[in-house]
């Protein structure tokens, strides 16, 4: 079954706007409790991401004053310097995939891959703390792949399932990029519709990604703004199965390639079609261009719908867009 976001996209559960409100049965109630916890370790990702963006650009200064005060007792600048040249995926960094993230109370803790430009790939951990209410790097643990011999503690088998074995999809003309396991197949359902399915083989054929482009208001289409988009695409649902209620998330900030901050929404809902139960969480993006909206749903039966959530947001944080 293909996405059932025909029109327009909207977003999944946990990465965007809108839905906080309405639980639908256990199954829905599960997949907005992912969508909180993903919104509630946002602030741990931004800071690694902070921090990798400012080495990237060669402010070792600045990235060492996102380090916590212990950490900074145990290790000078100058032995960050140096443990930063000691890292092809730190010194020449030149991408990211955070698999698993999570914070309690005052710590949190994120693992993930790490890219150099080469193409050299390396597992990684971050540690977090909060110091007067904001996140702190406290630890960066990275597999000696990364680089030459330093004792690690991160977690490979996480790392090594989206490594090697992801591809690119990118469209200069549809404003994206993302990456997407190499296993999976890609469609281009129309000029503005891409979608990703599971591989057959693993009895993932049911289980997709679709992305959307859909057009303002300002370019000829029926949305003004998010909220429009997000309207529409829950009436969609319910042309399907009436039934349908949906769960709201909070807001969640998406950053361009070129630094700008823009405010995505999102729901989860669960729906019958032709007999199935499925789940689905939608996101909408704004281009930035106030001329398109990105829609992404993730779609899968109920009882895979859980099974499968922490790999599409591996790859939906690879979502990058671009000016």
């Amino acid at each position: 079954m293909e996405n059932t976001t025909v029109s327009e996209g909207e977003k999944p559960k946990k990465k965007m706007p809108m839905w906080k409100k309405i639980l639908i049965g256990i199954g829905v109630f599960i997949i907005v409790v992912i969508i909180l916890a993903f919104s509630a370790t946002s602030g741990i990702v931004k800071v690694a991401e902070k921090q990798l963006n400012l080495i990237a650009s060669g402010d070792l200064k600045g990235a060492y004053a996102l380090t916590s005060q212990e950490f900074q007792r145990s290790v000078s600048y100058d032995k960050f310097m140096a443990y930063v040249n000691n890292y092809e995926v730190l010194k020449n960094y030149k991408g990211h995939t955070f698999t698993s993230r999570e914070t309690q109370g005052d710590t949190g803790t994120i693992k993930g891959t790490l890219t150099a430009k080469d193409g050299t790939a390396a597992p990684v951990e971050y540690k977090f703390i909060k110091e007067k209410g904001e996140w702190k790097i406290l630890s960066v643990d990275l597999s000696s792949t990364g680089g030459t011999n330093t004792n690690t503690k991160a977690n490979t088998s996480a790392s090594t399932n989206t490594s090697g074995n992801m591809q690119t999809f990118s469209d200069s003309a549809l404003g994206y990029a993302i990456q997407y396991p190499k296993d999976w197949t890609v469609e281009k359902k129309d000029s503005v519709t891409v979608l990703f399915s599971g591989p057959k083989e693993k009895d993932m054929f049911d289980v997709t990604l679709n992305i959307q482009n859909l057009a303002s208001t300002n370019r000829g289409g029926k949305y003004a703004d998010n909220n429009d988009v997000v309207k529409d695409l829950k009436n969609q649902i319910k042309s399907i199965d009436k039934n349908a209620t949906f769960s709201d998330a909070t807001d969640i900030t998406f950053k361009r390639t070129d630094g700008m901050e823009l405010t995505a929404k999102s729901f989860a809902t669960k729906f019958v079609n032709q007999g199935k139960n499925f789940a689905i969480m939608q996101i909408v993006v704004p281009h930035g261009d106030s001329l398109t909206f990105h829609a992404i749903g993730y779609t899968a039966p109920i009882e895979k719908f859980e099974k499968y959530l922490d790999l599409v947001q591996s790859i939906l944080e690879t979502f990058t867009i671009s000016k």
